[in-house]
């Protein structure tokens, strides 16, 4: 419980600094210890949701974590309050993209309806929202995996500045070590 508290305030500290993607990945670190945790899944719906640039697959994968969550517990507000939210502007944003683009696919089609059917459609969908989902979160734990890199690396410096326990009890010795 102490690893999902600490994963969880790491993401919400990068979400104040407005790097939502690291955000994004210590959520689904804090999922990884608990599958379970509501606090996780709708703060990674919050984080994949709010950039400016989160489109309409970012938005189905906040929705879908936020029905999970409002699986998990039914009686929690601020879940439902972001997924009734989410869900109404993807149907506004339906409803726009419909009237934007009426016409435009109806024209000029060689095929009729009657041989559009296609197989497994729900299944390709998931798929590509799957693949979609994956491609994120490579390229998110790319950006981690740096930014854990020049954190060992800041650490070694503050290492070296700050005295601990061994240096204190032996200084002569510590400072040794440090210049050879």
């Amino acid at each position: 419980m102490f690893k999902v508290a600490c994963y969880l305030n790491i993401a919400l500290s990068y979400a104040k600094q407005c790097k939502h993607d690291i955000a994004v990945v210590a959520c689904g670190s804090a999922l990884e210890v608990d599958c379970n945790c509501v606090k996780a899944l709708f703060r990674r719906a919050q984080y994949i949701s709010s950039p400016a640039s989160a489109g309409a697959t970012e938005q189905n994968m906040a929705i879908r974590d936020l029905e999970e969550a409002s699986s998990l517990a039914p009686t929690n507000r601020e879940v439902r309050s972001l997924l009734l939210k989410l869900k109404q502007t993807r149907h506004n944003q339906s409803i726009a993209d419909k009237r934007t683009f009426r016409g435009l696919f109806e024209r000029g089609s060689i095929i009729g309806k009657e041989n559009t059917k296609t197989s497994g459609g729900k299944d390709r969908q998931q798929h590509t929202d799957r693949k979609s989902w994956l491609e994120y979160r490579k390229e998110v734990e790319w950006n981690v995996s740096r930014l854990e890199a020049e954190a060992r690396e800041a650490q070694s410096l503050v290492c070296m500045l700050l005295p601990f326990p061994f240096a204190m009890s032996n200084p002569p010795a510590f400072y040794r070590s440090l210049i050879c």
